[in-house]
């Protein structure tokens, strides 16, 4: 038997990974947060508005998380940063390939007995695993 990929939900985790992928990916876009980069000082607060949809039910959810670490200098010597962006809705597989998640494929073992297995794609094949997938 070929593989097979499936389409199947995400789950919360992969959601999560998938989220914080994408932060990883904004924050590490500037040009303040590179490796040579050194701060006695930083605060941050990430707000998170969800909405998920579980077979025909909206889910909404808003988060903030805040958190400042060191001591803070006078006003007048801090530099300030914002960045806001979407994620748009995309179908599971497409997401998990986007994200370096593995991909549910549906193959033989060794007996012959259907199995399933995670396979990873490259990001770039991200479009063509979630056409085969539907």
């Amino acid at each position: 038997m070929a593989e097979r990929v499936l389409n199947s939900q995400l789950t919360g985790s992969e959601v999560v990974v998938a989220i914080l992928d994408h932060v990883k990916t904004q924050l590490e876009k500037s040009c303040h947060l590179n490796p040579n980069s050194a701060y006695d000082f930083y605060g941050a607060e990430v707000q998170v508005k969800l909405e998920l949809h579980d077979t025909g039910t909206v889910i909404t959810e808003n988060f903030t998380a805040a958190k400042k670490q060191g001591e803070r200098p006078a006003e007048d010597e801090i530099e300030s940063h914002e960045v806001e962006f979407d994620i748009e809705p995309a179908p599971p597989n497409e997401v998990r390939v986007q994200t370096s998640q593995p991909v549910p494929v549906e193959t033989k073992d060794v007996d012959g007995r259907s199995v399933i297995k995670g396979v990873r794609y490259a990001r770039k094949d991200a479009k063509k695993v979630a056409a085969v997938s539907l």
